[in-house]
């Protein structure tokens, strides 16, 4: 059975009632003050797109099929367990950022989050991985958890801060943290190509560096900004975090294990060289899926902010319209282009990645979409909701990995992905449609001028910032 509805406007009950700011945004201005973060995100979302095929390219050509597969396995597995180990601080600390007057103790318990739950962590995966990694050689163990070591405190101090800047409508410090993780990863992998010393475990440290970076600045930017004397821990707080983390957990971990449970059983019982071509099949899903990312960036805390539910329904159907014009647009020609995309760009040792790579598209375009409907259900206070979908998503990932793998191989992933995409995505589009009161065609049928509207946006790159 599903869950009653709420309405639409009441917030979270974790949420402390004197941290909370209701901005009323008038409607006359609602679309101009959505439209520089939409298109600031969807602009370096573009940026990180062509850098990843840069880096994509290089790590494909240098290392091969194999190696590039052993790789993926080093990095895949921290992150995986990163990802689920984070307690949802990143969708928490964006949401309490966007609702409280005071960051100071939201930035301080976050951190004293990190603290604790990175121990926990490293510890859990130096026990974990040489269990699931028992099939490949020991380097590969032991790359993976050095770089486990390395990512967990990096990324998880990385995201909260830069969650923390997102929720306060810091979106330009926001998107620039971004460009900078990817343009120091970019860097160590151009220079380790350059040099001819790219290993394994080398370009695993070229990913760590990149969060390095942006784990140092990210804090620093948001500490100056909220007063390093307001910065403090508090028990209250972190209980709001925990609390809309936790019911968030559920959501970010199973559209993660969704999103690469097909690569972990893959890196389990394949060789690494079919790892590898999957990954390379991955990787032309990028700019589509990461479409869905940027829109979902902005919609969750641009719908937190507001009150009225004839604003809200206007604001999900401009980013729901905007992600499927801007996802269909960009896949339709990849699709057409696939298999020449991969000898051109890859090699044609990985010629084999076409055929799933194109069902892995059309399944991105709905991954895409299903970012956003996590978003605004987590916007409207219902985060439980969005992990149901995805769990409804891994139920349908489970059964037809176990029935079409053995049979159809890494083919038989692609289409299990796009089968599990897309119960998620009927889910919670009824679960979105009903929240704000508004039909699942009314959700998902375009905006009139919608296009227009994102041509529009671009003249206000310049505003975008908290004022």
């Amino acid at each position: 059975m599903t869950p009653p509805a709420e309405e639409p406007s009441q917030p979270v009950p974790t949420l402390l009632a004197d941290e909370l700011e209701a901005t009323e945004v008038p409607d006359s201005e609602l679309a101009s003050g959505a439209a520089a973060p939409m298109v600031g995100s969807f602009v370096t979302t573009g940026v990180i797109q062509a850098v990843q095929a840069v880096i994509g390219v290089l790590l494909a050509r240098i290392l091969g099929p194999s190696d590039r597969g052993e790789l993926a396995a080093v990095i895949l597995w921290p992150t995986l367990m990163t990802t689920i180990g984070s307690l949802g601080l990143a969708q928490a600390a964006t949401y309490h950022a966007s609702r409280a007057k005071r960051l100071g103790p939201v930035v301080g318990s976050a951190l004293a989050i990190v603290v604790v739950d990175s121990v926990v962590l490293i510890a859990l995966g130096w026990a974990i991985l040489p269990v699931v990694l028992g099939g490949h050689d020991d380097s590969v163990v032991h790359d993976a958890r050095l770089f486990l070591t390395g990512f967990v405190p990096l990324n998880l101090v990385a995201v909260s801060m830069m969650s923390i800047l997102n929720g306060s409508h810091r979106f330009a410090w926001f998107q620039a943290l971004r460009l900078v993780i990817i343009g120091g990863t970019a860097a160590g992998i151009v220079a380790l190509a350059v040099s001819g010393e790219m290993t394994v475990g080398s370009a695993a440290g070229a990913y760590l560096a990149g969060y390095a970076i942006g784990a140092v600045l990210a804090l620093a930017v948001t500490v100056r900004s909220v007063g390093i004397s307001t910065v403090r821990f508090n028990r209250a707080t972190s209980r709001g975090l925990l609390g809309f983390g936790f019911k968030s957990l559920l959501s970010q971990s199973m559209w993660t294990l969704n999103e690469r449970v097909d690569q972990l059983v893959i890196s389990v019982f394949f060789s690494a060289a079919s790892l590898g071509l999957y990954v390379v099949a991955v990787t032309l899903t990028s700019l589509t899926t990461l479409i869905g990312f940027s829109f979902a960036l902005v919609a969750l805390p641009m719908v937190a902010r507001l009150e009225a539910l004839a604003e809200r329904q206007r604001m999900a159907r401009l980013i729901v319209s905007a992600t499927l014009i801007c996802a269909t647009a960009v896949s339709v020609p990849i699709f057409v282009a696939e298999p020449a995309l991969i000898k051109l760009l890859f090699g044609d040792s990985f010629a084999g990645a076409a055929g799933v790579g194109r069902v892995l598209l059309v399944a991105g375009v709905v991954f895409g979409l299903n970012r956003v409907l996590e978003a605004l259900l987590q916007a409207i206070g219902r985060p439980l909701e969005s992990s149901i979908g995805e769990g409804v998503a891994l139920a349908v990932t489970a059964a037809g990995l176990a029935a079409l793998l053995p049979t159809l191989g890494i083919m038989g992933a692609g289409v299990t992905s796009l089968l599990a995409y897309s119960a998620s995505s009927a889910f919670m589009v009824r679960r979105v449609s009903q929240a704000l009161d508004v039909s699942p065609v009314t959700l998902l049928k375009p905006e009139r001028g919608a296009v227009g509207r994102l041509r529009a946006m671009a003249g206000q790159l310049p505003g975008i910032g908290r004022r």
